[in-house]
């Protein structure tokens, strides 16, 4: 890919932020984008421990437990004791970070449609094969 093909690509994304595909449900829960991370890391693995979220978000246990704790004191998460290993907690979500994790959901499914819907049937197909294709290639390089 050549430099102009970086760039452009780059724009496009910062294009996409600006239209706000990450943030109006943000700044409604007064939330951070790595809380709303959190939380979503949640929703797709209940009772996940600490250590777990933080392999699947690529950052620090200690990075988590920060974030769990705050999120824990703002009434978005909750924890039990593993009841397989006493020692360790399960982290879920509380009915009000579900509703969050919906409103998030629903927000950027909104912001895709828009997106796609400017472009014709084919043009939509055509756009996500070349996205997965490349999204296949640097995930299979990845796990090289």
């Amino acid at each position: 890919m050549s430099s102009q093909h970086n760039e452009r690509f780059l724009d496009l994304f910062d294009r996409m932020e600006a239209m706000g595909m990450r943030d109006a449900p943000i700044k409604r829960f007064n939330m951070s984008l790595p809380q709303i991370g959190l939380l979503g890391a949640i929703a797709r693995q209940p009772g996940s421990h600490a250590q777990a979220l933080a392999s699947e978000l690529g950052v620090t246990a200690p990075t988590v437990s920060v974030g769990l704790r705050r999120l824990e004191e703002e009434g978005w998460v909750r924890r039990e004791a593993d009841p397989q290993d006493g020692r360790a907690m399960c982290h879920f979500l509380t009915e009000k970070a579900h509703a969050a994790v919906r409103a998030v959901k629903q927000h950027r499914r909104q912001k895709v449609a828009a997106f796609l819907n400017v472009l014709k049937e084919a043009e939509q197909d055509q756009l996500l094969t070349l996205l997965e294709k490349a999204f296949r290639q640097i995930e299979n390089k990845s796990a090289s």
